[in-house]
């Protein structure tokens, strides 16, 4: 049974306070899985991943690789869920239901997009193409697994060519 390697209150709150949880990936299941699929519990958080000793930023599609460690912020409570993830015993998402059931080109015109789905869009917005206005709302540097939630619906980055985003997924939850 996997536990964390080491594991120490953050000192936030005096009770029920949350915890760092240092992983190091070992279930050979888990190689070359992408963040993005992992069933954290709803709590928990990856705050750092070293890889050979190098701290990275991981995101959604950062890939896990034997001997990584992640550094995961949490509770007592989440340690099952994490537990069980990390033994490999946890099922992990589908990559289909990560990016949405529906697929649109990064080419579609927000304003065709808004007249569809009866969606409310900001002045020069209109004219946009789905890519801009994604790469807008992340900041400028979109990458894969980059998620949008706009009236309700999130809108996630599933396929980019170079630096430009030419998939985007619609999901509804």
């Amino acid at each position: 049974m996997v536990t964390p390697n080491r594991r120490g209150p953050l000192g936030i709150q005096a009770s029920n306070d949350f915890e760092m949880f240092v992983y190091v990936v070992e279930n050979s299941d888990l190689e070359d899985v992408p963040i993005r699929l992992l069933r954290f519990p709803s709590g928990a958080l990856i705050a750092s991943l070293f890889r050979d000793g190098v701290m990275l930023h991981p995101k959604g599609s950062t890939r896990l690789c034997r001997d990584d460690v992640l550094c995961v912020i949490g509770r007592t409570d989440d340690l099952p869920a994490l537990n069980r993830l990390f033994n490999g015993d946890a099922t992990l998402k589908r990559e289909k239901a990560f990016f949405g059931a529906f697929t649109f080109s990064g080419e579609v015109r927000m304003g065709d997009l808004a007249d569809a789905y009866g969606l409310t869009l900001s002045p020069g917005e209109h004219e946009m193409t789905l890519a801009e206005f994604i790469s807008l709302r992340v900041g400028g540097h979109p990458v894969v697994g980059d998620d949008v939630d706009w009236h309700g619906i999130h809108w996630v980055v599933s396929e980019m060519k170079g630096n430009q985003v030419t998939q985007v997924g619609l999901r509804l939850y």
